[in-house]
């Protein structure tokens, strides 16, 4: 059964949460199967492989997605974690403190509302 580009970004976040890195690794070379251009895959890729300490496939991944992106804050973060062969700790976000729109997802924390004086 073939899943679409959505289905399978839907599950590689998935594993990913589930700190299940070989799914999350499979999943997302199957999306860059379909679509060779896919930044975020590359990105899940290089997380997923940091986490297993394949620091070689980690930048490898890295290493992509700045030649499509040399400003890609994300990557260039994460390649001072493989250079220097530390994984970063992985934390699953509050997904009760994510504010979900088409497209779009912000973390919201304790927010505060400003009221004008009239």
């Amino acid at each position: 059964m073939n899943l679409t580009l959505s289905e399978l970004q839907k599950l590689s976040i998935k594993a990913a949460l589930n700190k299940n890195w070989k799914e999350a690794i499979e999943l997302n070379l199957q999306i860059l199967s379909q679509d060779e251009n896919n930044l975020d895959a590359r990105l899940r890729l290089g997380v997923a492989y940091l986490q297993l300490e394949d620091f070689k496939n980690a930048k490898k991944y890295y290493s992509q997605v700045l030649i499509m992106d040399p400003i890609n804050k994300i990557a260039l973060e994460k390649m001072r974690f493989v250079k220097e062969k530390k994984i970063q700790e992985f934390i699953v976000p509050d997904t009760e403190r994510l504010l979900k729109e088409p497209g779009n997802s912000i973390e919201i924390g304790r927010a505060h509302v400003w009221t004008p004086v009239t």
